[in-house]
């Protein structure tokens, strides 16, 4: 129970100190981290592409952030006191540079703070980004079931026309054969009819009557 307190205690003490660059916890104990004679904190990787290959033993680099060509020293318990003391969680306890001290871990903690501002904003972001995504597959969604039902409604329709369409050669069909039948019968009938001849009528003149030379204006 003790251990755990102490553990707890030292991660809050700690939780600040990570890469300037990747933004990795030195508490997570993934990498060595490395203090830089500029005050930057960089980690192995961020750090091996800055490391002149002329001279790799020699612990300089050049920093990544404020491109000075520094000395570094491992942050672990074995590196030199001054340095150490900048990672001091209550420096006034000591007599130390107690100011010093604490605008190094300010700044290093502002640094962290921005990061996880700017990483939070950019989450909902993507959040934002994604929720319109949903909408519009909803929406997507809603205008193909739509699609479907109309196309379900035409294809019935095409079916029904189909089906009139049957229907009515059926029809015309049966017509046509009526009518030729009908034509036939009519013909027979008409060439076994016999010709009547067209009776003569008396035809009657109907004149003037009462007519004089005799009359009273000129035309």
């Amino acid at each position: 129970m003790a251990s755990n307190q102490v553990a707890k205690k030292t991660e809050q003490q700690i939780h600040w100190i990570h890469c300037n660059v990747c933004f990795i916890m030195y508490m997570r104990k993934e990498r060595s981290l490395y203090l830089l004679a500029c005050h930057h904190i960089v980690c192995e990787n961020c750090k091996q592409d800055y490391v002149p290959k002329s001279s790799p033993k020699l612990q300089i680099c050049t920093c990544p952030l404020c491109f000075k060509l520094s000395k570094f020293s491992e942050i672990n318990n074995s590196m030199p006191k001054i340095l150490k003391d900048l990672f001091h969680p209550e420096p006034w306890k000591d007599g130390l540079n107690n100011f010093q001290i604490m605008m190094f871990q300010s700044k290093h903690r502002q640094r962290y703070l921005d990061y996880l501002d700017a990483k939070f904003a950019k989450i909902q972001e993507h959040r934002k980004h994604i929720t319109q995504l949903k909408r519009q597959a909803e929406a997507t969604g809603r205008l193909a079931e739509e699609i479907k039902d109309e196309r379900r409604h035409l294809e019935n329709r095409v079916r029904l026309i189909q089906e009139q369409r049957r229907m009515s050669d059926d029809n015309n069909k049966n017509c046509l054969s009526n009518s030729i039948s009908s034509s036939s019968s009519d013909r027979s009938s008409h060439l076994g009819r016999r010709v009547r001849p067209t009776p003569t009528r008396e035809v009657t003149i109907t004149s003037f009557t009462n007519l004089t030379p005799t009359h009273s204006f000129e035309l």
